[in-house]
C-alpha cells in the first residue's frame, strides 16, 4: 500500500523536456525566418547549336519565363529564353518549346536535365501562404 501512495506522489522532471522542446522551437523559427526557398520545375531539354530547347507544359510556362537561374549538373546558371514557339498539341497535352541560351557550351543532341528556380520567398512565408 506504501507504494501505490509513492507512486501517486511522484513529481515528474519535466523542466528538462519543455526546454529542449522550447530550445528546438525556437531554433525551426530562426532558420524558416532567415532561409530563402524557390519553386522548382525540372524539365529534360536537347542541346541544338549551342542552345537547349526544351518542352514547357503550359502550365509550367509562368515558372520557366519568371525563373531566376537555371542548375544543370549541380551547376547554377544565368539564361536567356532566346525564343518561345507556338502552342503545340500533342495527346490532348499542351506544350511549348524554348529556346535558352547558356554560357556554358554543351555536346550537341546531349540530353540535359534542368531545373528552373522561380518565385523566391522566406519559408515561414511559404508556410503561412500553404495554410491560408
Amino acid at each position: 500500500m506504501n507504494n501505490y501512495y509513492y507512486l501517486l506522489n511522484i513529481k515528474y522532471r519535466s523542466f528538462f523536456l519543455i526546454f529542449i522542446v522550447i530550445i528546438f522551437t525556437i531554433i525551426l523559427l530562426i532558420i524558416s525566418i532567415k532561409k530563402d526557398c524557390y519553386d522548382e520545375v525540372s524539365l529534360y531539354g536537347v542541346v541544338n547549336d549551342n542552345n537547349i530547347l526544351v518542352n514547357v507544359l503550359t502550365n509550367n510556362s509562368d515558372a520557366v519565363q519568371k525563373a531566376s537561374f537555371i542548375k544543370i549538373d549541380n551547376k547554377m546558371y544565368n539564361f536567356n529564353i532566346i525564343n518561345i514557339s507556338d502552342i503545340k498539341v500533342l495527346d490532348n497535352v499542351n506544350y511549348q518549346i524554348y529556346t535558352i541560351n547558356v554560357k556554358e557550351k554543351y555536346i550537341n543532341n546531349e540530353v540535359v536535365k534542368i531545373t528552373f528556380y522561380s518565385n523566391k520567398q522566406k519559408i515561414i512565408r511559404k508556410i503561412v501562404d500553404f495554410i491560408f
